[in-house]
C-alpha cells in the first residue's frame, strides 16, 4: 500500500517476466519439475489475483494469458474470504470488459478460460453463506444487469460473449466443478443448482426462445445454448448426458402452457432440413428429441401429458409424410424422437392417438418395414446403411417397449392388441432376416472381410438381436418357419460346390446367430437351466394340442443338420461358422438339454414340469445322442481347426455351459465322444498343445469344473485331469529337458503349465478344494525352483504370483485351519524369494526404463497385495503375523508413484483395513520400522489431489485409521495396554495428519464425508488434548476478521457430544460436522 504506482507496476513487470519464462520452460520441457512447481506456486498465491490483471492488460501471448487467467481463478477461489467483495466484483467486470475489448484477438481457449473464471466467481458468491446481502447484490449486478445487457446488445460480438457466459454458467451450476478450490460441501452445490435451475436457467431459455424467434444472427450459437439448457439434469449433480428433460412445475408455462416453444423448434427444423449436414439442422433436431423426453411434475395431469404426447406424434409423422423426400439423416432423427417418446411416456398413452390413415402402431409398423425393405434391397445406397441401421435400432427399442419386454421400465404388459402384435412381430422378423443377410453380403463384398478373423458379432449386435428376436417370438410359427426355410435354402447352396461361396457362409453364420438368440435367452452364472422362453413354451403347447408341427423342434433339427454338415465338410465351412455353431449349441444346451440330475435345484425341476410336453418328450428321448453329437462337434472343431484360438475358447465355453446345465457325469461317461475329449487332454494331443497358454487354462478350467457328486469318483476324475500337468512338471524339472531346449522354449512350456494350474485353481469348488490345494502344495517346490531360476524374467514371476493370488482368492476360505497355516508358511517362503530377488524395493539404475520398471513392479505388487488382503481377512491367529511380513516385503516399493495407480492404492489400503479391522489386538506386535512405514503411507493417500480417481483408496485408508483409533480408545476405556511408547508417538503424529486432512484436505465427496466424520471424531476422542492444541493453534494463525467465525464453528462441533464412540454420539457428531463444513472454507493454511 505504501508503494508508488510506478514501483507497483515495476514489481508486476518482473512477475510478468518470471511467468513468461516459466511458461516458456513448461511448454518446451513439460516434465521440467522447476517450471511445473513455479506455475503451481504462482496459481496458489495471493499475488496471482493482483498480477493476473496486469498480465492480461499487457501480454499478447496466448499461453501467457491462459495461465494468468487460470492463476486468477485459482487465487480468487482459494483466497475468497480474504478478498473484499468489491475486489471480486471489479475483477469480474474487468474480465468481461477485457473480452469485449479484445474479442477479435483473444484465442478461443483463452476466451473459454475467462468465461469459466467469471462464472466461477458468480458461483462462489452464490454459495456464500455469510454477508448474504452483499453477495445477493453481486449476483443481481451480474445476472440482472451485466449479462442481460450483453444478450440484448446490438453488437453481435457482445451477444456472442453473453451466450458463451450463459453456457459456462450452465456447466458451472450443473456439476460440482472446482469443488476442491471452492472448499464447500456437496449439499451446498446441490442447493445452488436447485436455486439456479428454478430461476436464472429459465431466464436463459426464455432469452434463447426470444432470440431465435426474432433474429437471424447467431442462430447456431443460440441453438447450442438451448441444447445446454435442455440437456440439464434436473435430478442430480451428475453429468448424465442422456437424462430425460424433467423440470419442475415452475417450467409448466414454458413447455406445456403454450405451444409456442414447440412450434418454434418445428419451424427451425423445417428451415434447416434442406441441408442435413448443417450444425443448425442437427441442433434443431436434437432440441426436438429433448422435448420428446419431457416428463415429471411439469405436467399437471396425465391428460395434459397425453395431449402433449399426441402433439409430438402428430409432428413426427407430419415430418415423415408431408415431405416428398426425406434423407437418411432425417430418418435417423425421427427414429430417435420415436424411441425417446417410447422410453419416457407410458405406453398406454400411445393407444389413443389416431388419424385418418391409421393408428400410431400402424404408422410405426409401416415406417419400420420400409426401413428394413431399404436395407434388404441389394441396389440400395450402401453409404446410408449405418444411418438406416441406427434408425432401425431406435425403432426397435420402441417396439420392445410396446411389446412388453421385461427389460423395459414399464414391465411386461403390452398395449398392442394380441393379434396385431403377432402380425407386426412376425412380419418385422421376416423383413429383418432379409435385411441383415443383405447387409452382411454387401459388407463382405465391400470390405473383403476375412471370415477367419471377423469380429465377435454376437456381442456387437447382442442388443439388436435380443430385441428383434423378442418381436419374432410374438409369432413363433411365422418366425420359426422363416428361419428354417432360409437356413434350408442357404444350406442347399452350401452343399452345391458350384454355388458355395464366402457370401453363403456369411449368411449361414448370421442365421446361426439369429437362431441362437431366438430359441434361447442368455443365462447368467446363476441362471437356472430349463429356462425355455415363455412365449416359445406356450407356442409349443399349442402345437401339441392342435397336432401342428412344432416349429421349435423343426428349427432345432435343421440347425443340427447344418452343424453336422460343417463337421463333415471342412472345405465348405469356416472357423467363424464353426465358432458360431458351438456358441449356438452351448446356448441351446442350457435351455433344452433335458437331463435331470440330483445336482439340479428344486426350482429347476419345477421349471421342467411346466415345459411343453412335446419339447420334453422330443429332446429327452434324444438327449444322449444329442449330447454325443455336441461333444463330437467340439472335438472336431479342435482337431480340424487346430490353432484357432477363438474357436477353442468357444469350445471351452460350451463345456462350461454343460456344467451350468448340471449335466450328470453318468450321462457323459458313457459317451465315446466324451472319452475322446478326455483322451485328447490326457495324452497331450498336438492340437491342444498348439493352443495359447491362456486358452489351455480355459480348457482345463472347463474340464475341472464338472462335479461328479461322489467323493471317490470326483477324486479319480480330478487325478485324471491333472495328470498331464504333473507329468509336464516332472519333465520340465529334469536337467535333460532344460539342457535340450533354449531358455525361451523352456519358459514357454513353464508358462503353459502355470496357466493350466491357474485353470485348475479357478475351477475350484467345494468338492475339489482340498485336492486342488494338495496339488498346488505338491508343486510348490517346483514354483520356487522356477522362480529362483528365472527371477529376472518378470512375466514368469508375475504368472507365479497370479497363480498364488488365485489360490488365495479361491481356496483359502475353504481350507481347514491347519492347511491355512501351511498356506501362510508357503506364502512367507515365496515372498522371501521375491524379496531376495529385489522385487520388494524400488529399482533404479542406468539404462533402466523407469516407466516400464514401475509398470512391471505395479503388476507384481498388485498380485502380492491380493494375497496379503486374503491372508489378512482370515480369522486365524497366525494370519496377522504373515500379513505383516508381506507388508514388510513390499514396504520398500510403496511410494507416491506406485500409489498414484488408483487400483493399486485402493488394494493397498484395503489390505491395511482388513488386517487392522480383523486383528486389532495384533497391531502392537508390528515391528517399529514397519509400523512407522505403514502409518507414513497414509499421508500419501490423504494428500492426493486427484480425488475422483483415488476416492476409494482414501475411503479405505480412513476406515483402516478408524479401526486402529477405535481399538486404542477401547483399550483406554478398559484400562488395558494398547500401543507401546514408540507406537503412541507415531499414532500421535498420525492424529495430527488426520486433523490437517479434515481442516484442509479434499473431503468433499459423497463417499468420503461420512467416514471422514467418523475418523475425525475417533481422533478427537483418542487424543482430546492434541485436538484442543491443534484447534487453538489453527485459530491463532487465522486473519483476525475470521477468528470468531472459526472459533464458533469449532465450538459447534462439540455441542451435545460426549467423548465416546457409542452410536448416538457418532450420529450427533455427524450432524455437527455437516454444519462445520459450511464454514471450513474460511480456514487458511499458513
Amino acid at each position: 500500500r505504501r508503494m508508488s504506482h510506478d514501483s507497483l507496476n515495476d514489481d508486476w513487470a518482473h512477475v510478468l517476466q518470471r511467468v513468461e519464462l516459466t511458461v516458456l520452460n513448461f511448454e518446451k520441457y513439460p516434465n521440467m519439475p522447476n517450471a511445473r512447481q513455479d506455475l503451481e506456486d504462482y496459481r496458489n498465491s495471493k499475488d496471482a489475483v493482483l498480477a493476473a490483471k496486469y498480465i492480461l492488460e499487457r501480454s499478447n501471448k496466448p499461453n501467457i494469458l491462459f495461465h494468468a487467467v487460470s492463476a486468477l481463478k485459482g487465487g480468487v477461489l482459494k483466497f475468497w474470504h480474504v478478498l473484499p467483495r468489491t475486489t471480486t466484483s471489479s475483477l469480474r467486470r474487468f474480465l468481461i470488459e477485457h473480452m469485449i475489448q479484445r474479442v477479435d484477438s483473444i484465442p478461443s481457449h483463452v476466451k473459454s478460460q475467462i468465461s469459466s473464471t467469471v462464472t466461477a466467481i458468480v458461483k462462489r458468491s452464490w454459495l456464500e453463506q455469510i454477508d448474504s446481502q452483499d453477495t445477493k447484490q453481486m449476483n443481481q449486478e451480474f445476472l440482472g444487469q451485466e449479462l442481460p445487457g450483453l444478450l440484448s446488445s446490438n453488437d453481435p460480438r457482445a451477444v456472442l460473449i453473453g451466450i458463451e457466459l450463459c453456457k459456462e454458467l450452465i456447466v458451472e451450476f450443473s456439476v460440482a466443478r472446482d469443488a476442491q478450490l471452492l472448499n464447500l460441501p456437496i449439499f451446498l452445490h446441490e442447493q445452488a443448482k436447485k436455486s439456479f435451475q428454478d430461476g436464472y436457467l429459465k431466464e436463459i431459455f426464455s432469452f434463447c426462445v426470444k432470440h431465435l424467434s426474432s433474429s437471424q444472427q447467431l442462430i447456431r450459437q443460440a441453438l447450442e445454448l438451448v441444447q445446454a439448457v435442455l440437456s440439464w439434469n434436473f435430478g442430480s449433480m451428475t453429468e448424465e448426458t442422456d437424462a430425460p428433460l424433467e423440470p419442475s412445475a415452475g417450467w409448466r408455462d414454458v413447455f406445456v402452457g403454450s405451444s409456442f416453444v414447440f412450434e418454434l423448434f418445428c419451424k427451425l427444423y423445417d428451415t434447416f432440413r434442406v441441408n442435413p449436414e448443417m450444425d443448425e439442422f442437427n441442433l434443431a433436431a436434437q432440441s426436438l428429441i429433448s422435448l420428446c423426453s419431457l416428463k415429471g411434475d411439469v405436467f399437471e395431469s396425465q391428460a395434459q401429458q397425453c395431449s402433449y404426447l399426441h402433439t409430438l406424434i402428430t409432428t413426427v409423422f407430419k415430418i415423415l409424410f408431408m415431405n416428398q423426400s426425406i434423407s437418411a439423416a432425417e430418418i435417423t432423427k425421427v427414429a430417435s424422437m420415436i424411441s425417446t417418446m417410447a422410453t419416457n411416456f407410458p405406453p398406454e398413452q400411445f393407444v389413443s392417438w389416431n388419424n385418418d390413415t391409421g393408428s400410431f402402431f400402424e404408422h410405426l409398423f409401416n415406417l419400420t418395414r420400409q426401413l428394413l425393405q431399404v436395407l434388404a434391397d441389394p441396389n440400395s445406397n450402401v453409404d446410408d446403411k449405418d444411418s438406416y441401421l441406427d434408425a432401425f435400432n431406435d425403432l426397435l427399442n420402441a417396439w420392445v417397449i410396446f411389446a412388453g419386454s421385461p427389460l423395459t421400465p414399464f414391465g411386461t404388459a403390452t398395449v398392442i392388441p394380441e393379434e396385431s402384435l403377432k402380425n407386426y412381430g412376425g412380419s418385422l422378423f421376416e423383413f429383418y432376416i432379409k435385411a441383415r443377410l443383405t447387409i452382411a453380403e454387401k459388407e463382405l463384398l465391400l470390405e473383403d472381410e476375412d471370415l477367419e478373423h471377423a469380429p465377435d458379432d454376437q456381442s456387437t449386435f447382442e442388443e439388436e438381436l435380443i430385441g428383434i428376436c423378442h418381436l419374432g417370438r410374438m409369432n413363433p410359427g411365422v418366425s420359426t418357419t422363416a428361419l428354417k426355410n432360409t437356413l434350408s435354402e442357404n444350406m442347399s447352396l452350401l452343399m452345391d460346390p458350384s454355388k458355395a461361396s464366402p457370401a453363403v457362409m456369411e449368411r449361414v453364420s448370421w442365421l446361426v446367430m439369429i437362431s441362437g438368440f431366438f430359441l434361447a435367452d442368455d443365462l447368467s452364472e446363476e441362471g437356472e437351466p430349463f429356462s425355455v422362453p415363455e412365449l416359445l413354451n406356450a407356442y409349443s403347447k399349442q402345437c401339441g394340442q392342435s397336432g401342428a408341427e412344432d416349429g421349435i423342434i423343426a428349427l432345432s433339427n435343421v440347425m443340427f443338420k447344418v452343424i453336422d454338415f460343417g463337421n463333415n465338410n471342412k472345405n465348405h465351412w469356416s472357423p467363424l461358422l464353426a465358432k458360431n455353431s458351438i456358441w449356438f449349441l452351448g446356448r441351446w444346451c442350457q435351455t433344452y438339454l433335458f437331463l435331470p440330475s440330483a445336482a439340479h435345484s428344486q426350482r429347476s425341476l419345477q421349471k421342467l414340469e411346466k415345459i411343453s410336453s412335446g419339447l420334453v418328450t422330443q429332446f429327452s428321448k434324444d438327449s444322449h445322442s444329442l449330447l454325443d453329437f455336441f461333444l463330437k462337434t467340439v472335438g472336431t472343431s479342435i482337431t480340424e481347426w487346430s490353432g484357432e484360438n477363438d474357436l477353442a475358447r468357444e469350445a471351452c465355453n460350451f463345456l462350461k455351459s454343460l456344467t451350468k446345465s448340471k449335466v450328470p457325469m453318468s450321462a457323459l461317461s458313457s459317451l465315446q465322444s466324451w472319452q475322446a475329449l478326455l483322451n485328447m487332454h490326457i495324452s497331450g494331443s498336438e492340437q491342444l498343445q498348439r493352443l495359447p497358454s491362456k486358452t489351455q487354462r480355459h480348457w482345463i478350467n472347463a474340464l475341472a469344473s464338472f462335479q461328479l457328486g461322489e467323493e471317490q469318483e470326483q477324486a479319480r476324475y480330478f487325478e485324471a485331469i491333472v495328470a498331464p500337468i504333473k507329468n509336464a512338471f516332472q519333465i520340465l524339472r529334469t536337467p535333460e529337458f532344460q539342457s535340450s531346449f533354449s531358455e525361451p522354449r523352456v519358459i514357454e512350456h513353464l508358462i503353459c503349465q502355470l496357466e493350466r494350474c491357474r485353470g485348475i485353481v479357478l475351477a475350484c469348488n467345494q468338492h475339489i478344494s482340498f485336492s486342488v490345494w494338495s496339488l498346488c502344495h505338491e508343486f510348490f517346490g517346483a514354483f520356487l525352483g522356477i522362480f529362483k531360476l528365472y527371477n529376472k524374467r518378470s512375466e514368469m514371476c508375475l504368472l507365479i504370483l497370479r497363480l498364488w493370488s488365485d489360490m488365495a482368492t479361491e481356496l483359502l476360505d475353504r481350507l481347514p485351519a491347519d492347511n491355512k497355516l501351511v498356506f501362510f508358511q508357503a506364502t512367507c517362503e515365496l515372498f522371501t524369494a521375491f524379496r531376495d530377488a529385489g522385487y520388494g524395493k524400488r529399482r533404479r539404475g542406468r539404462g533402466v526404463d523407469i516407466k516400464k520398471v514401475e509398470q512391471e513392479q505395479a503388476d507384481l505388487l498388485k498380485q502380492m497385495l491380493v494375497v496379503i488382503n486374503n491372508v489378512a481377512s482370515q480369522e486365524h491367529n497366525e494370519a496377522p503375523k504373515f500379513a505383516y511380513f508381506g507388508f514388510s516385503v513390499i514396504s520398500g516399493a510403496i511410494s507416491k508413484d506406485i500409489l498414484a495407480y488408483p487400483k493399486m492404492a485402493s488394494l493397498y489400503f484395503s489390505s491395511l483395513r482388513a488386517v487392522f479391522k480383523t486383528h486389532p489386538t495384533q497391531v502392537n506386535s508390528i515391528p517399529e520400522s514397519l509400523f512407522n512405514t505403514l502409518f507414513s503411507s497414509f499421508q500419501l493417500a490423504l494428500g492426493s489431489n486427484n480425488l475422483e480417481t483415488c476416492v476409494e483408496a482414501i475411503q479405505h485408508a480412513l476406515e483402516a485409521a478408524y479401526s486402529v483409533l477405535s481399538y486404542g480408545i477401547a483399550c483406554s476405556a478398559d484400562k488395558r495396554p494398547s500401543f507401546n511408547i514408540q507406537q503412541k508417538v507415531i499414532i500421535g503424529s498420525f492424529v495430527g495428519i488426520i486433523f490437517d486432512y479434515i481442516f484442509f484436505g479434499n473431503i468433499f465427496h459423497p463417499d468420503l464425508q461420512e467416514v471422514a466424520s467418523d475418523v475425525f471424531f475417533a481422533s478427537i476422542v483418542y487424543d482430546m488434548t492434541a485436538y484442543k492444541q491443534a484447534v487453538t493453534k489453527l485459530i491463532e494463525s487465522q486473519d483476525n476478521e475470521f477468528k470468531q467465525i472459526i472459533a464458533t464453528a469449532f465450538n459447534g462441533l462439540e455441542e451435545g457430544v460426549q467423548p465416546s464412540l457409542e452410536h448416538e454420539h457418532k450420529l450427533r457428531f455427524k450432524s455437527n460436522f455437516n454444519t462445520f463444513l459450511k464454514y471450513r472454507s474460511f480456514l487458511q493454511k499458513k
